[in-house]
């Protein structure tokens, strides 16, 4: 008989932006194997019964869920010889964040204002100075970067480091299209991301600021090094946003080799990258290594 299994990884941090990964690898199949099987998979939204997305091959499904909510995930499996699905399912609920600081940034706007929303800072700059201050360690603690949609900001120099635990997101708000980061060709990361803080990223658009095809050097956008902290899920997410004009490594892991088998593999237990749109080749972008 054929059975379907439903097997979830989910990140540490429940609370949106949240990545999931959902596996039928232990599905048992009446005859052939699981290489010879049809998948269906369903994510639906519990509030209104709406379907959030649908895939109808491969084993494996993974999905970053950007709002709050409550929701089912459905695996459907059908081996070679079977007349009928099988079926398997889970409900969770994905929650919204508490940030412990949190700061707006109208990047556009004429002077710097308090970081609220209604009187929000004009620089990023300002904005990680906020979060640097105002950082409260713990592991699932929760911090937020929120970017005017429509707005843009060339960056002049490198901003912050931190190696307390915790999450920082940027994300966008408001209406019109992403919020632009132009790196400006720079050799400096907007954030260094050291031990157990995590990133979160959706909705933003990021310009490398540097000619196609990219000559060589470091520019960096985000820079993680993970050098004693064993992956837990998928720690960081990037989230609908665009990737263009890179010089190199605009996406930087560093991961130590004694907590991750001595290899630069280790990094994809780190990160999800889901609708994700990637202008030059994404090896411009997308930067492992073991230390």
């Amino acid at each position: 008989m054929t059975t379907a299994t439903l097997v979830v990884s989910r990140s540490q941090f429940t609370t949106a932006p949240h990545h999931a990964h959902f596996s039928a690898s232990t599905s048992t199949v009446t005859t052939g194997t699981l290489r010879d099987a049809q998948f269906e998979w369903w994510i639906q939204d519990l509030s209104d019964g709406s379907t959030v997305t649908s895939s109808f091959s491969g084993p494996e499904l993974g999905h970053t869920f950007d709002t709050p909510g409550s929701y089912r995930v459905t695996l459907k499996v059908k081996g070679s010889g079977d007349g009928a699905w099988s079926e398997d399912s889970e409900d969770f609920t994905v929650g919204t964040a508490s940030y412990q600081a949190e700061c707006w940034v109208d990047m556009d706007a004429g002077s710097d204002g308090a970081g609220t929303l209604l009187d929000p800072f004009n620089t990023i700059a300002s904005a990680i100075s906020y979060i640097d201050t105002e950082w409260v360690a713990g592991t699932t603690n929760e911090h937020a970067i929120h970017l005017k949609a429509g707005t843009s900001e060339t960056l002049a120099s490198g901003y912050g480091t931190k190696t307390s635990a915790g999450r920082l997101v940027i994300d966008a708000y408001g209406a019109g299209v992403r919020p632009i980061i132009d790196l400006n060709d720079g050799n400096f990361s907007i954030m260094r991301i050291e031990d157990d803080r995590k990133i979160a990223v959706v909705g933003v658009e990021v310009d490398g600021g540097a000619a196609y095809p990219p000559s060589p050097g470091a520019e960096f956008f985000v820079m993680v090094n993970d050098e004693a902290n064993t992956p837990v899920g998928f720690d960081s997410i990037f989230h609908d946003c665009y990737f263009h004009n890179s010089r190199s490594s605009c996406l930087y892991w560093a991961i130590d080799n004694a907590t991750n088998a001595g290899t630069a593999a280790g990094c994809y237990d780190h990160i999800a990258i889901t609708e994700c749109e990637f202008a030059d080749n994404a090896a411009d972008w997308l930067t492992f290594s073991s230390t």
